[in-house]
């Protein structure tokens, strides 16, 4: 029998904090953490991947398989069957030839040790953590994410998938304590803050920014004045503030700006 997780004195190793069924749609996926990151704009905090178990993430993505992970978040383009590349016009900022796929490869190899639920606590104690640096938290059963915060320092978190039918009632209420609800549309968005719920939307530029909404303070249009590390403000609805809003960013810009055009029409 495994040793319940003890914390190493120098420091925390990547670890699987989860391994089992897509609550999206049923596909075998992973969550992995890992505890430090280089990543600028998002400061050192711990970044969870969570991807398709068996498929790597970029022919996930092309294939349309990574629905198990990102739901019908209209960033993720369209599928096809070709042997190389991504969806087509993918609009989603994360390089998954980066970050995700090497995690991936790593994970096939037997590369990170698999925590019990009940070290999730212990394992996020005193971290700052990024719920979802690729995958939607709602794909993962709530539980991990109640344990894996429980005694964190801060988070942060979006979900897309709050039409999703695994969402409705009060699950999907609970993950908007951990998670900013992705809206497409300022439509979108004023419905959820008529619920008392927090939103993230993506913008084609600074001048769509509206009352009740800021510009994310960790981009270069609101003048990088810190990190999500230390701002904290997208950690979901369990806080009072204002919703956020960044432009549009990273490789898949020009198409996710399309994407938020026909949403609007």
């Amino acid at each position: 029998m495994r040793k319940q997780f003890t914390k190493p004195r120098g420091g925390l190793n990547p670890a699987l904090v989860y391994s089992g069924p897509s609550m999206l749609d049923g596909s075998h996926i992973i969550a992995v953490a890992i505890p430090a990151s280089s990543n600028i704009k998002t400061g050192g905090m711990m970044q969870i991947f969570i991807m398709h178990a068996e498929v790597d993430p970029v022919t996930a993505n092309r294939s349309g398989l990574d629905r198990a992970v990102c739901g019908d978040c209209a960033l993720r383009g369209e599928p096809h069957y070709g042997p190389t590349g991504y969806a087509k016009r993918r609009g989603c900022y994360v390089n998954l030839v980066h970050g995700p796929l090497g995690i991936f490869r790593k994970y096939q190899r037997g590369g990170y040790a698999r925590l019990f639920p009940a070290e999730l606590t212990e394992y996020g104690a005193g971290q700052n953590i990024r719920l979802g640096a690729y995958g939607d938290p709602a794909a993962v059963p709530l539980y991990v994410w109640d344990a894996l915060t429980k005694e964190a320092k801060g988070w942060t978190g979006y979900t897309h998938q709050m039409d999703h039918v695994s969402m409705r009632g009060a699950k999907g209420r609970a993950f908007t304590d951990f998670c900013m609800v992705s809206a497409d549309t300022l439509e979108e968005a004023r419905g959820y803050w008529s619920e008392g719920v927090r939103t993230f939307r993506t913008v084609g530029s600074p001048s769509d920014v509206v009352p009740g909404e800021i510009l994310c303070p960790a981009t270069k249009e609101a003048g990088q004045r810190t990190t999500c590390e230390k701002c904290q403000l997208c950690s979901g609805s369990n806080i009072t503030a204002r919703n956020i809003a960044a432009v549009v960013h990273g490789a898949g810009a020009k198409h996710a700006a399309g994407a938020i055009i026909a949403r609007a029409g």
